[in-house]
């Protein structure tokens, strides 16, 4: 099984969680970087999305919060609903 892995204290800004989408998910350079982007890319039947299946999406987290709780909460529930994939939170 992969398991790709998020860790809040690597991200300073909203960007830089975007840069590790980019790279634990292959996706392209002209992703939109946006909570639509991400969740086209993650649901896409097409097969664009790289996401390995089976898998496990860790989440990090930091103390105190490195991104905004809404942003996050978003995530998680784009991150959930990956067929074939689990989220789990630390």
């Amino acid at each position: 099984m992969k398991t790709y892995v998020f860790s809040e204290t690597e991200f300073s800004n909203v960007e830089d969680f975007y840069d590790a989408a980019v790279r634990n998910f292959g996706l392209s350079s002209d992703f939109g970087r946006n909570l639509d982007a991400l969740w086209d890319a993650m649901s896409d039947e097409s097969g664009l999305s790289r996401v390995e299946t089976p898998s496990e999406i860790v989440w990090k987290s930091s103390v105190p919060p490195r991104l905004d709780e809404t942003f996050k909460q978003s995530v998680f529930e784009i991150f959930a609903s990956i067929p074939g994939a689990s989220l789990r939170i630390e």
